[in-house]
């Protein structure tokens, strides 16, 4: 059976020492650049598809540049801003770790934030894992997908409403530099704020 191009073994694997082998490749990795294509599948609103640039500075640093509509999705700490331009707004909120985002800031502690399980692993060596928040509850289904090289590939996520997501990584950059204006919005003057924040 082929999954993701590639062969899966017969039967689950021990999640243990391979938790151990992520935690520790990423224990080293601060900063990541990569490249995305985002497809959310929702039986009420259909397909949308998205594609950009990811940034990601550890710890709690976290940058979704939207290309096709230019939005922006920024995680600095304590703190979400999300700019869009075709309404000029900039919504602002406090950030609260779910999906996605917390998996990502957290590869090099994952068994900290998340149950873990390993399904049928590829041949080729990399690895997929299957998670489940710790906390809160009620938080997507997560499913993982590393390269043979520990390189992120894929992030799939499904909530109880039905919604799918699905991230597929490219051009993946472990230790990227990264300039500290990342960290900004530059919006214009009359941009409407929603201001979320405390």
């Amino acid at each position: 059976m082929l999954v993701w191009g590639s062969v899966l073994d017969a039967v689950a694997a021990d999640p243990l020492p391979i938790i151990a082998r992520v935690e520790a490749h990423y224990s080293a990795v601060k900063t990541l650049r990569a490249d995305f294509v985002q497809t959310v599948h929702s039986d009420l609103y259909g397909d949308d598809t998205q594609a950009g640039r990811l940034a990601i500075a550890r710890p709690g640093r976290m940058r979704w540049d939207f290309t096709g509509d230019g939005r922006v999705y920024l995680i600095t700490e304590d703190r979400v801003s999300i700019w869009t331009p075709a309404e000029g707004q900039l919504l602002r909120y406090p950030y609260t770790p779910s999906g996605a985002d917390s998996l990502l800031q957290s590869l090099d502690h994952v068994d900290e934030l998340f149950a873990v399980s390993a399904p049928a692993q590829p041949t080729d060596g990399g690895v997929v894992l299957d998670l489940t928040a710790k906390a809160g509850g009620g938080g997507p289904s997560v499913r993982l997908t590393l390269g043979p090289d520990l390189g992120l590939t894929r992030i799939s996520l499904s909530d109880s409403m039905g919604t799918k997501t699905e991230i597929v990584f490219s051009h993946v950059v472990a230790g990227a530099p990264i300039e500290p204006s990342t960290w900004t919005l530059a919006v214009p003057p009359d941009a409407r704020i929603i201001d979320g924040m405390p």
